[in-house]
């Protein structure tokens, strides 16, 4: 019956990509679609349940996108009782010290002072775990967050704002993409073509420097950052060499990235990049380390299938997934699993995704600190990363918190 049902809607989507014109199309490369449309898996817009359900790919960053009100009786009870019980986890602890006894005076207080420990060692629990705590920054995901790319002051007040919100040896960190997507197959660099660089790469470059400002800024207020690409079809020591030559000299720089979904993008059925195997992660951190030892390496996914089977040495491992159907529970499970699936390597999460907006909205450091309590038991090196697509929403929040 599944497989029916599978095929039903392929057959749907591929007939009205078929049927659509090419300003129909969105992604990347063409943008958002009109008001009131969804934005496919595969980069068209409509309204049918295979463009607009997050579940069938939806992206949101794109169009608008939609959560079915139940998959199953078990899904539709934890989403309704997520929703009712959000704020309520978020606020657990303020809930307790909030409670009023009919002790006497001087047992009410030392109940409150007890609860007042307790809050500040449960508060240090999740704190101190969270080594990193920043920003995702893509030219494309700030720009449409801000319609305008905020100044470098305005950035490193922004980083100062969330590395705040944490511990006090909680680092200001940036996963700054350097080199961007561009028709599925090549890497589109924020800087000049440099004098030498490999015909059989499929590689583009801008005509002026994005990124060497903010990068002096990083380096001037301690920030730490890793590079990114989204490879497309490419080499990566190769990509990594070409950024490196251009950023390396930044004592901010502490390593490169890559998010595997957008590494040989249609590797398989799934359209979700390729895995990186054991080898090629062995390979890429050797080139990297050549150029200074205590660089780290991140590969970047929604799942654990994509990452090194096995392969650890110099590796950072993210999790970029989204679309939780409102359901903060569903959040924290996801992540405690990556936690676990990496217990001796750092791990960050990449949050904040406008699929996730009904679970993040009213309390978005709560929602962070509530995912890095959730993976803590498993992991003691967590980093939060907002997702730059919604950092103007989230920073508004946060100043009033």
């Amino acid at each position: 019956m599944r497989l029916i049902k599978f095929l039903i809607g392929s057959l749907a989507i591929i007939s009205s990509i078929n049927a659509a014109p090419v300003s129909d199309k969105c992604g990347k490369k063409y943008g958002k679609c009109g008001k009131g449309k969804c934005c496919s898996k595969y980069g068209w817009c409509g309204k049918s349940i295979d463009h607009c359900y997050v579940s069938k790919g939806c992206q949101s960053e794109f169009g608008i996108c939609t959560v079915p009100k139940s998959n199953t009786t078990k899904n539709k009870s934890n989403s309704v009782k997520s929703k009712n019980n959000t704020i309520k986890n978020l606020n657990k602890t303020n809930t307790k010290n909030n409670k009023v006894t009919k002790n006497k005076k001087s047992s009410k207080t030392n109940k409150t002072n007890n609860t007042s420990n307790k809050k500040k060692a449960s508060n240090k629990s999740v704190t101190s775990n969270v080594k990193w705590a920043g920003f995702r920054y893509s030219s494309y995901g700030v720009e449409d967050s801000f319609n305008y790319m905020p100044s470098v002051k305005s950035w490193d007040q922004y980083i100062r704002k969330m590395k705040g919100k944490f511990g006090g040896n909680t680092k200001g960190t940036v996963i700054l993409i350097v080199g961007e997507e561009s028709n599925t197959k090549y890497c589109r660099f924020g800087f000049p073509k440099p004098k030498h660089v490999s015909s059989s790469l499929k590689v583009k470059f801008s005509k002026t420097d994005q990124y060497e400002k903010f990068l002096k800024k990083c380096d001037e207020q301690n920030y730490q950052v890793w590079l990114q690409v989204e490879a497309g079809d490419n080499d990566l020591v190769k990509l990594a060499n070409i950024v490196l030559d251009r950023y390396g000299h930044h004592p901010s720089v502490k390593g490169f990235g890559i998010d595997c979904e957008w590494w040989y993008r249609n590797y398989n059925s799934e359209k979700h990049g390729k895995p990186l195997s054991d080898s090629e992660a062995k390979r890429i951190v050797k080139a990297v380390r050549k150029r200074n030892k205590n660089y780290t390496v991140f590969a970047k996914h929604w799942k654990t299938s994509y990452m090194p089977p096995t392969y650890r040495d110099g590796m950072i491992f993210v999790n970029d997934s989204q679309g939780f159907h409102g359901s903060l529970d569903r959040m924290k499970k996801e992540f405690r699993k990556w936690a676990q699936a990496f217990p001796k390597n750092p791990v960050m999460f990449q949050i904040g995704y406008r699929a996730d907006r009904s679970i993040w909205k009213k309390n978005p450091i709560g929602v962070a600190k509530t995912i890095a309590n959730a993976a803590s038991p498993y992991n003691k090196n967590i980093g939060i990363i907002w997702v730059d697509f919604t950092m103007k929403d989230a920073l508004a929040k946060i100043n009033l918190l």
